[in-house]
This record gives C-alpha cells, sequence and structure tokens, in this order.
C-alpha cells in the first residue's frame, strides 16, 4: 500500500512459488518525484492488491461453506488451466485451513460435501474443481442474499 499507515496482521500460506517487492515508503516517494508515471503505475498496481486483501477480510463474515468455496475459486483464478480439463489446486487441508480460518476438522467436513454433491473432488493434496460453475453459483445465491434479493 502506498501512503498508509494502517499496519495489518496476516499470514501468507504460498500454494505455488510467489516473488513479493516491497518498496519502503521513502524510496516511493522520491520515485513519486522522479518519475510519476512509474509511481502512478506502482499506485494502480497496489488497488488492485487492496481489493483483493479486503475481500479475503470480508469473507471471514461468511459461514465456513462460502469461506471455503470463495477461497478456493480465488485459488483457481491464479493457477494456469488447459481448456477441458478440471483445474487442480495444489494445497493440503493444513493450508487450506490456514488460508480460511477454519478447523481442519470442520474443513474436512465441508469439502467432502462438496465432494459428495460433485462439485469437487479430493487426492492427496490436490483439490479437483469438476464443476466451477455450480461453485461460482454458490456465491451468487450468497450476494443475493447479502443484497435481499432471493
Amino acid at each position: 500500500m502506498i501512503g498508509q499507515s494502517v499496519r495489518y496482521k496476516a499470514t501468507i500460506e504460498e500454494l505455488e512459488p510467489i516473488e513479493m517487492l516491497i518498496f519502503p515508503q521513502a524510496k516511493i516517494e522520491e520515485l513519486a518525484k522522479i518519475n510519476p508515471e512509474i509511481y502512478k503505475w506502482l499506485y494502480h498496481s497496489t488497488h488492485k492488491t487492496q481489493q483483493a486483501w479486503i475481500r479475503a477480510q470480508i469473507s471471514t463474515l461468511y459461514d465456513k461453506e462460502t469461506r471455503i468455496v470463495s477461497s478456493l475459486l480465488e485459488i483457481a483464478k491464479y493457477i494456469p488451466n488447459i481448456k477441458g480439463s478440471f483445474q487442480k489446486i495444489h494445497a493440503s487441508q493444513r493450508q487450506l485451513s490456514l488460508i480460511t480460518g477454519i478447523s481442519r476438522p470442520r474443513l474436512n467436513e465441508t469439502l467432502k460435501e462438496l465432494e459428495v454433491s460433485k462439485e469437487i473432488s479430493l487426492e492427496r493434496g490436490v483439490i479437483h474443481l469438476l464443476k466451477p460453475d455450480a461453485l461460482r453459483k454458490r456465491m451468487e445465491r450468497v450476494s443475493q442474499n447479502m443484497s435481499g434479493h432471493e
């Protein structure tokens, strides 16, 4: 975040290799004076990240199923997929438990329910999204309920 003095406590759980770039505030301010276009680009890049961060924070207000489905769909957005194949999320239940903030037994319970409905299939350390559209519909129902439209 640029120009924000807010402090966040976060746990980062790496599912795929990632790189994080952290720029000291003083360097960002210096850059803004030297090259405003790069500063603008960084600002807009952080804006998109902030939106994802806020969505993740808000998701903790939902029930466990919504939190799990939301997390699976969010993770799936960043995983390359071959057209016509099922998307695979390489994550252990321990990792998903940390990401969602839901205990492993409750997480496992919900994953099994999604598996029974044939929306996902489970394999050790892998979740196959069999019916991502059905998962998205679950999220649409949550949005409709939140806005008062059923």
